[in-house]
């Protein structure tokens, strides 16, 4: 296999972003061959490197021969943000134009998928379900995937979050104030009522992860809206420990 750090210019952040790709082995008798790809979005505490630094991406995803990109959301929970970055058009479209341009991609639905940890499983939930021609796989592990609850919950007693005067600035700006949360974009439960052809699911939380409850929340209401999904929770916390191994099962199920 392969691997690469790839720099190119966004139009819709207005900036030069890195990625990083993983490539399955290519050699002289198979050039011509195309690649179902993995979106492998992170979390808010880390950035486009930290799964390559923590999870040997290569070892784990050599089987299934995918083409895995990892790029950079800075805190945004994969929208346009109040502060004007527009990570929801890069991640939604800009990338995926990206990698089917220049990359050996099998470009279409059926061979594109999207995964994440915490703030990344809310991003796969929100790719998947606000665009479901994209992706035909979801994986969230340990994902904000009610982020509502976000706003008035204990999530700014976590470590990465000292304050709540923080803790709603980082909120807000991915989100908008909570007064406009219901029925946007971000409001998953809403975009599910409206979706079709939906996506298969994976969602995974550790039993001891502050988002545990959140997560039961959303596989009980994805149940009573009859909503096919894999759900499963095991001994874990908030850690790489724990992605990894979703990230493990995750991959079986492709």
């Amino acid at each position: 296999m392969g691997f690469m750090k790839v720099e190119f210019y966004s139009e819709a952040l207005e900036q030069t972003v890195p990625i990083n790709v993983a490539l399955p082995k290519i050699n002289k008798d198979n050039l011509n061959k195309k690649y179902q790809v993995l979106y492998l979005l992170h979390g808010a505490s880390d950035d486009y490197s930290k799964w390559a630094r923590r999870v040997p991406i290569e070892r784990v995803t050599r089987e299934k021969e995918l083409i895995v990109v990892m790029a950079d959301a800075g805190l945004s929970f994969y929208s346009n943000t109040a502060d004007s970055y527009n990570y929801w058009d890069f991640f939604s479209s800009e990338l995926i134009n990206f990698v089917d341009g220049h990359f050996p991609t099998v470009s279409d639905r059926e061979h594109r998928m999207v995964a994440g940890l915490s703030m990344g499983g809310f991003g796969s939930l929100k790719l998947g379900i606000l665009n479901p021609e994209k992706f035909s796989k979801i994986g969230s592990f340990s994902g904000a995937a009610m982020p509502d609850e976000l706003y008035t919950n204990s999530f700014s007693e976590h470590k990465f979050i000292q304050t709540k005067n923080t803790a709603a600035n980082f909120i807000e700006n991915g989100f908008g104030p909570a007064s406009e949360f219901n029925e946007s974009a971000n409001d998953l439960l809403y975009q599910l009522k409206k979706a079709k052809d939906l996506p298969k699911m994976y969602i995974s939380c550790g039993d001891s992860d502050f988002l545990i409850e959140m997560n039961r929340a959303f596989h009980q209401t994805l149940n009573e809206m009859e909503i096919p999904h894999t759900y499963e929770e095991w001994p874990g916390d908030h850690d790489w420990d724990f992605w990894e191994e979703s990230l493990k099962r995750f991959v079986k199920t492709i």
